[in-house]
């Protein structure tokens, strides 16, 4: 557990410190720390209850030729599978894998970073759960997240356009990212003239989507909305709750201190606090595919959060703000590591490299 407290520690020192340092220096310690969090988590070896999972697949490549790999590629992750080819049949490890994975969420993670002020805080909230547990246990979610990020990072600097391809990779990585396209038409029809011409040609794409991947959705959440699975996600409403708050805290926070954002961070923002309403109410009652679904919100949310420190000028509520959000990644570490039900598959930490 210590290793990974260093990491929070590192994290809160750099927080209070980044005054001292320049911007150049800043940015090298940025990098070198990132680099050094890539490493830790994609060199770690047996640990996260879904390890075996992977290696059962990673084996299973290994007898299979380039003919069933791409048969019927819309019922598949098609990229995740085929880097799982390429290592198996070269025997290369599995950890590269979890070394490309983590690279995406960490580089999208660092691309929504590098938009606001509080980096360093941004890194901090997002390190417990999606750095820790998220990259080293669910790598193919990992992948999809940071590569939506990434998207959602193109929209937030206005290159709408450029979001389009690591949405559609993100896709390729885990088939739940399918539900972003979604957000990408609601944005920008909201936002561009030619309305009824954008609802007509997203409304074809989804369709096209829709019926290409109709199979693939069925097989990979058939489980999810079935009576079997509704309790294996026994906290999957707090976290969509907690999601909920996150936005809502937010949206107070600008209402009352008169915090306004632009026009494409607003129109996300809304989206985003819809999308949370209906994760909360469908994880009451098929909580496994809310909880699948709300592991993309989070970065997101606790960018919106801090995005409302950089607009807010009254210096002593952003300092309790900022001691807040820190207490609230230490606790939310602590908690999990003392009370889940799953906690021994993280400790004691254990490496490929040593």
């Amino acid at each position: 557990m210590l290793i990974y407290l260093f990491f929070l520690l590192f994290t809160i020192g750099m927080i209070l410190l980044e005054n001292k340092f320049t911007h150049y220096q800043n940015q090298i310690i940025w990098y070198i720390f990132l680099f050094v969090v890539l490493v830790f988590v994609s060199s770690a070896e047996y640990l996260g209850p879904d390890r075996n999972a992977y290696i059962r697949i990673y084996n299973e490549y290994n007898d299979k030729n380039i003919n069933q790999l791409f048969s019927n590629i819309f019922n598949k992750d098609i990229l995740s599978l085929s880097i799982f080819y390429f290592l198996s049949k070269n025997y290369l490890s599995l950890n590269i894998y979890y070394l490309i994975t983590s690279f995406l969420l960490v580089f999208g993670i660092s691309r929504l970073a590098n938009l606001i002020q509080y980096k360093w805080l941004y890194l901090l909230l997002c390190l417990p759960y999606f750095i820790f547990i998220v990259s080293i246990n669910y790598p193919r979610q990992a992948g999809a997240i940071g590569l939506i990020l990434i998207s959602i990072s193109y929209i937030l600097r206005n290159k709408t356009y450029k979001s389009i391809l690591p949405f559609v990779f993100a896709i390729s990585i885990h088939r739940s990212a399918v539900i972003f396209l979604g957000v990408i038409s609601l944005f920008d029809i909201i936002k561009n003239r030619n309305f009824f011409i954008k609802i007509l040609i997203y409304s074809i794409i989804s369709i096209v989507l829709f019926f290409a991947l109709y199979q693939s959705i069925v097989t990979a959440y058939n489980t999810y909305i079935s009576l079997e699975m509704f309790n294996r996600s026994s906290g999957s409403f707090v976290r969509c709750l907690q999601l909920l708050i996150i936005f809502s805290f937010s949206l107070i926070i600008m209402k009352f201190f008169k915090i306004k954002l632009n026009t494409n961070e607003n129109i996300l923002f809304y989206i985003f606090l819809i999308f949370s309403f209906f994760l909360t109410f469908s994880s009451l009652f098929i909580a496994t595919f809310a909880d699948r679904l709300n592991l993309f919100l989070f970065p997101i949310a606790y960018f919106f959060l801090i995005k409302t420190l950089n607009r807010n000028n009254y210096p002593i509520i952003n300092n309790l703000l900022i001691i807040c959000m820190m207490t609230y990644s230490i606790l939310q570490f602590s908690l999990w590591f003392q009370l889940s039900s799953y906690n021994t598959f993280w400790i004691p930490y254990n490496s490929v490299l040593w």
